[in-house]
């Protein structure tokens, strides 16, 4: 089964992140890393995508987002729209997991 991942990241003009918070691509690429091979073995297969979103200039910086399958990391883990102060690599995962269980879900 196909199992996507995208992550919307708020750039500048210039391609200089500016989301508030920003995730780092390090971040981005642990958690890829750990989910292809934990996926992997539940039979899913990772579709990672990264799309870069140029702010406009003088707007409120708004926050890098996570969609899996669709749903928005936020949602998934239960917490308040734009109460994540920074992203961490086993956040992004626990929040594809969660997504994978909600898949799973009879109801």
């Amino acid at each position: 089964m196909r199992f996507s991942l995208d992550w919307n990241r708020m750039v500048d003009g210039n391609g200089e992140p500016c989301g508030r918070p920003a995730a780092s691509q390090d971040v981005v690429f642990d958690a890829v890393d750990t989910l292809e091979s934990t996926l992997s073995g539940l039979g899913y297969r990772l579709v990672y995508t990264r799309r870069e979103i140029v702010a406009e200039e003088g707007s409120e910086p708004r926050s890098d987002t996570f969609q899996f399958n669709g749903d928005d990391l936020t949602e998934l883990l239960g917490l308040p729209p734009g109460s994540v102060t920074g992203f961490k690599a086993d956040m992004i995962v626990r929040a594809a997991l969660a997504a994978v269980r909600r898949d799973q879900s009879p109801y």
